[in-house]
């Protein structure tokens, strides 16, 4: 008799509990992918649990999201209103320089991105944040 369960009928194959590797087998190098694995090896989570793991990320991490795409829309128009009041002419920009300015910030976006991005794999999240604000 086979251990599998039958399929979905879309061609997706479902293990059988015993398919699923133990976390202990597993190697896993990192603690968010140790977290994730944990997670995922748990089995289902009951609605209440999913509710109130909802609500605290509604509570707390979408204001901060909120806040910080205001401020990048601020900082992006901002560049916009000051041609508007006089920064040109209090610079003496001529031709393109207006526009060259404007494209120092996604310079600067784009060389410090790699290296962030790198950096943020392998130190712990605290501490990347810690270090960059």
């Amino acid at each position: 008799m086979s251990t599998e369960k039958p399929s979905s009928g879309d061609g997706v194959h479902v293990a059988a509990e015993n398919d699923v590797p133990e976390i202990s087998k597993m190697d896993i190098k990192d603690e968010a992918g140790d977290l994730a694995a944990r997670a995922l090896m748990s089995g289902a989570v009951d609605p209440e649990s999913s509710r109130r793991v909802r609500k605290k990320i509604d509570l707390h991490i979408l204001p901060f999201l909120c806040i910080t795409y205001a401020l990048q829309f601020i900082d992006k128009t901002s560049l916009g209103y000051s041609s508007v009041y006089g920064i040109i002419a209090d610079n003496n920009l001529q031709g393109q320089e207006y526009a060259w300015c404007s494209s120092i910030f996604y310079f600067g976006y784009l060389i410090a991105e790699y290296p962030g991005v790198a950096i943020l794999q392998r130190f712990p999240v605290a501490k990347f944040l810690g270090a960059n604000i």
